[in-house]
């Protein structure tokens, strides 16, 4: 082989794997953390002031993870709750994210099956009204 078809051969394999890089860039899949950030972003000052109002309620709100369930336990203070949403963030997939109105029991427990997640890190962001204040929490889950 000369030296002609040896630099023909790198050459055109150089552009067979560019070519295969710019063909998997763009059939590769993005999630971004929310469609509408540019709006989340001009009221991130309210959640800064519902986590402030939530500072007493966080420790005590407790997510147990468990065989068949995840259990989030709430307090008894938070009893009066008005309404409230339980999103289950999963960063890797938003196919996976899960949305939930909050349902408490008598005894302050909300129950999700965990057949409902696939494995891996959820965020969990509870948000609240209570006495005409809005509360926010967010807790790690990993399962």
């Amino acid at each position: 082989m000369n030296w002609g078809r040896s630099i023909l051969l790198v050459y055109v394999g150089f552009v067979a794997l560019i070519m295969v890089m710019v063909f998997k860039s763009f059939n590769n899949g993005f999630d971004l953390v929310s469609e509408d950030y540019y709006a989340d972003e001009l009221k991130y000052q309210d959640r800064i002031n519902a986590t402030e109002n939530a500072l007493p309620f966080a420790d005590s709100i407790d997510v147990a993870v468990g065989n068949e369930s995840i259990d989030i336990h709430f307090p008894a203070s938070l009893a009066a709750m008005q309404s409230g949403e339980a999103y289950f963030y999963k960063p890797s997939d938003a196919k996976q994210d899960l949305r939930s109105p909050i349902k408490m029991n008598d005894s302050g427990v909300q129950q999700f099956a965990k057949s409902e997640f696939s494995a891996g890190v959820y965020r969990l962001k509870m948000t609240w009204t209570m006495q005409d204040k809005t509360y926010y929490v967010e807790k790690l889950i990993k399962l």
